[in-house]
């Protein structure tokens, strides 16, 4: 298992800090990969102007610098409400 943290520079809706799916998956420059799964994820909202991502995947080896998370269309949204699409950890 391998664990991915992802810290937004901004404040996400409330809404999106109540969903527990928002991965659709993992990928390295214009390309999507797959073979690796989420087991669950977890927010931590302590510091609610940029909040924490953990997800738990069933990758084993550590995730790699350049690739990136793809969230569910919609799934991640700012305060204000715009959508982010895609992140790197």
């Amino acid at each position: 298992m391998s664990i991915i943290t992802i810290r937004f520079d901004k404040a996400l809706s409330a809404e999106t800090l109540d969903k527990q799916n928002v991965v659709k998956s993992f990928g390295y420059a214009d390309n999507d990969w797959g073979g690796v799964f989420v087991n669950f994820i977890m927010w931590d909202n302590s510091n609610p102007d940029s909040p924490l991502l953990i997800i738990f995947t069933s990758l084993s080896a550590a995730f790699e610098q350049g690739k990136y998370v793809i969230f569910i269309d919609g799934a991640i949204k700012d305060i204000h409400g715009n959508v982010i699409t895609r992140t790197t950890p």
